[in-house]
């Protein structure tokens, strides 16, 4: 979890992808992984939102493409608050595993 945490913004996907396909078997191990995948799946949807208003308003598409760059920036920017708490979850829940399991 901290390598998805603490990937640049351009890594995160790849990371999630990865953790998406790891299998556990301990129920907490699985809160953890469904609390981190929610969190991050949030935080990128966020992040390709905001890629999305970037491009919308460097192409000058008029005043229905900034309309539509704006309601994708209020999304985005509810995506990425969402996935930030949800992410310090992931933080709380990744802190009891490394305890109960006593891992660095």
């Amino acid at each position: 979890m901290r390598t998805l945490r603490e990937a640049d913004n351009a890594d995160k996907p790849a990371r999630l992808a990865a953790l998406r396909g790891t299998l556990v078997s301990e129920p907490d191990l699985g809160e953890l992984k469904t609390e981190c995948v929610s969190a991050y799946e949030l935080y990128t949807k966020g992040l390709e939102a905001v890629r999305a208003v970037k491009k919308a308003l460097a192409s000058d598409g008029g005043q229905a493409e900034a309309e539509r760059a704006g309601e994708l920036l209020a999304s985005a920017e509810s995506d990425v608050a969402a996935g930030k708490q949800r992410a310090t979850r992931c933080a709380e829940i990744e802190g009891r595993v490394v305890a109960k399991y006593k891992l660095k």
